[in-house]
Order: structure tokens, then sequence, then C-alpha cells
């Protein structure tokens, strides 16, 4: 969309490999104006897996699209960009058994996964937002279920080139 005067600039439409539902769940621009979109789709087995496209910015044509494999519920809720044009994905995962965080990294170029880290704080966990800071590290906010079955805030924050846990805050309301 023209910024100056809202009129489509080009347009795509994304349809999966096994013709089932394909959902766009969240874009970002990078520093060139290129969007990467976040979404789900179904592969073969009729699992949910991660979808990122990269459109160019001039005329929507892929540069690059990617399935990062992993478990066989994945539900990508954010994507952010670096000022590489790296692509950071959040998602929620069922690997466990029960709903975890998983964050994807992924190369500016070529979509390659740079890292892929899954957090499960013992019960389940969902993705709510996740940013990039002017470092390349990552925030993630999250909400996980407690012992006692209550919702509490869920703050970690990612080393930027490794994807490992820098610190996690966990803030407990006493209620649900």
């Amino acid at each position: 969309v023209d910024g100056a005067n809202g009129n489509i600039v080009w347009q795509q439409s994304f349809a999966g490999a096994a013709g089932k539902e394909d959902d766009a769940m969240s874009v970002a621009a990078d520093a060139s104006g290129n969007a990467i979109v976040a979404g789900l789709t179904f592969d073969a087995s009729g699992n949910i897996a991660i979808e990122v496209v990269k459109y160019g910015a001039a005329d929507g044509v892929a540069l690059w699209q990617v399935t990062p494999g992993g478990a066989s519920h994945v539900t990508p809720r954010v994507v952010a960009t670096d000022s590489a044009g790296n692509s950071t994905v959040g998602a929620e995962t069922n690997a466990s058994g029960t709903s975890d965080l998983r964050v994807v990294k992924l190369a500016a170029a070529t979509g390659a996964t740079l890292w892929d880290k899954s957090f499960d704080g013992g019960h389940d966990d969902y993705m709510s937002d996740l940013v990039v800071d002017g470092s390349g590290n990552v925030a993630v906010a999250g909400i996980g279920v407690n012992a006692a079955g209550n919702d509490d805030w869920t703050i970690l924050s990612l080393d930027g080139a490794s994807g490992a846990q820098r610190w996690k805050r966990t803030y407990d309301g006493g209620g649900a």
C-alpha cells in the first residue's frame, strides 16, 4: 500500500502445498521496505506449520519462502525484523504436550534458520508479542499458566546472535 495515498502498489496471495487452510498471522517490514509475512499452513500430513514469505518492496515478488521444521502443531503469532534485515518469528508449539513458546530467527538473504529455540514454563505458555532491540536482542512477552492454574506474564530476553536466554521474569498477579 502506498503510504502517501493508500493505493495498492501490489498484492499477493499464498496457497500452501497441501491445498488446505493458510492464514497470515503477522507482517513486518525490513529497512528496505520488503514485507515479511508469517503465517500458518498445513503440511501434507495435516499438521500445522509455520510459513514465512519475504516479498520484495517494489513488486511483491517472493524473495524467499520457508517452512521451519518442528512440532506437529505450531502457530506463529508475530514477526519482527532487526537492523540487518533478519526476521524473528514468535510462535506457540505443542512439542512437549503443552503449549510452549517458540522463537525462530531467519537470515535476511535466504530465510535460512539461524537459530530455533523453545521455552517451556512447565504448563501451557502462550505467545503475545515479540520485538527486536537496536542491538539485535529479542524480547518476548507471553502468558504462562502457573501451578495453581492462574495466568502469569512471562517476559524473556534472548541473545540476538544465539537465541540463548539472557533473562526471564514472571509476574504473578495472584489471580486468573
